[in-house]
């Protein structure tokens, strides 16, 4: 589980991605400004290197010894959706976990920057949780409809929607992945692979948005059995 709470773990991951975006922002004007102002600028962009170095360091340290969301979700993998429900701090479990399964899995569908909030993650698990008290078997279509809603995927560093199909697909993956079975054997990687493929079978055939939420769950389920 990671040892910082998921808002501060998202404000770290946003310094780092600010601070580049920053430099990136500022880099062209050297190009296009008059003489006397380019060593300015130039000034400028050093001074931004030079703290922006500082927050990575700063920022890297505490990453990796208390929010490895990489390490986390492959060690704790043998997490399931139901057992995570069933538990109080279900929602803090989930967040470090659906951070590194959403971030590996929008990697495969997408390129670009962007960032995994572990706080809207933590919100959606929590709200999907208490929607479906009464069903249980709606969980699954809760917690996708609302990791979407909640755009708990965004663009980096300023919170602009992401590309919506890689979203989507990742978020089918990330729940699919909580719902198959695995061995102690199971290597995440690969079944995260599967998870992937099986996300476009789904996402071809029902609409998370319009589709009868019992036939969602019924795809998703069928989908988790068979991999």
């Amino acid at each position: 589980m990671s040892g910082i709470s998921p808002p501060l773990n998202d404000i770290l991951r946003g310094i780092r991605s600010g601070m580049t975006a920053g430099r990136i922002a500022i880099t062209p004007f050297r190009e296009i400004v008059p003489p006397p102002v380019r060593g300015f600028v130039g000034d400028l962009v050093s001074g931004v290197d030079f703290f922006a170095n500082k927050v990575d360091r700063a920022s890297s340290f505490v990453a990796r010894n208390f929010m490895d969301s990489d390490r986390v979700w492959r060690r704790d993998g043998c997490w399931t959706l139901g057992e995570l429900a069933a538990r109080p701090d279900g929602d803090s479990i989930f967040a470090p976990l659906a951070h590194g399964v959403l971030r590996s899995a929008y990697r495969r569908f997408a390129t670009g920057e962007f960032l995994v909030s572990e706080m809207r993650a933590s919100l959606a698990f929590s709200q999907a949780v208490a929607v479906s008290d009464r069903d249980h078997s709606l969980l699954p279509v809760e917690l996708l409809r609302r990791l979407l809603d909640g755009e708990v995927i965004h663009r980096a560093p300023f919170g602009e929607p992401v590309e919506g199909e890689a979203a989507r697909l990742s978020a089918i993956a990330l729940i699919l992945w909580l719902l198959a079975d695995r061995t102690p054997q199971t290597e995440d990687n690969d079944l995260l692979d599967v998870c992937c493929d099986a996300a476009g079978h789904i996402d071809r055939h029902l609409s998370v948005e319009t589709s009868d939420p019992a036939a969602i769950v019924v795809a998703i389920s069928e989908c988790a059995r068979l991999i």
